[in-house]
C-alpha cells in the first residue's frame, strides 16, 4: 500500500515536503514528512536479529537514505528519542520523520501493534 493511503487510513498525520535537511546538506525530491505523536516509529540503524521479528509483525517502509525500516507502533518510553540498547534501533515518538512520497508500507494489512519494553532502553 502507498505510504500516504496507509497514513491516511491510521489518521497518521503528514504534510508533504521538497527538501529534507541531513546533516549539513538537503535532499531534494518528492518527501512528505510524518508526525509520530500519536503512533510511533522504531527506526532501524543496522540488520538485528530483533528486526526480523519486527517486520514480521508490524507494518512499516523502509528509509530514506539506508533502506531499512521505519516500523509503525505504539509503546511506552521516556522522551521522543532514545535508543534500545539491544540494537541499533531508535524510537520517534513525537517527533517528524519523513519518507519518499511513493514509498510501499510492508505488511500495511497488519495492525499496528504494541511493544513492551523491559529494561532496554537509554
Amino acid at each position: 500500500m502507498l505510504i500516504t493511503e496507509f497514513l491516511d487510513l491510521h489518521g497518521i498525520k503528514w504534510r508533504p515536503a521538497k527538501v529534507i535537511p541531513k546533516g549539513d546538506s538537503t535532499l531534494e525530491g518528492d518527501f512528505i514528512f510524518i508526525d509520530t505523536s500519536v503512533v510511533y516509529q522504531l527506526d532501524i540503524d543496522e540488520p538485528c536479529p530483533l528486526m526480523d521479528q519486527l517486520i514480521a509483525s508490524f507494518p512499516y517502509y523502509e528509509s530514506v537514505c539506508k533502506k531499512l525500516p521505519h516500523v509503525f507502533c505504539h509503546f511506552e518510553a521516556p522522551g521522543e528519542y532514545g535508543k534500545l540498547t539491544a540494537a541499533k534501533i531508535d524510537y520517534l515518538k513525537g517527533l517528524m520523520t519523513y519518507a519518499r512520497r511513493d514509498a510501499q508500507v510492508f505488511n500495511s494489512d497488519k495492525p499496528i501493534g504494541n511493544i513492551k519494553f523491559e529494561n532496554n532502553i537509554e
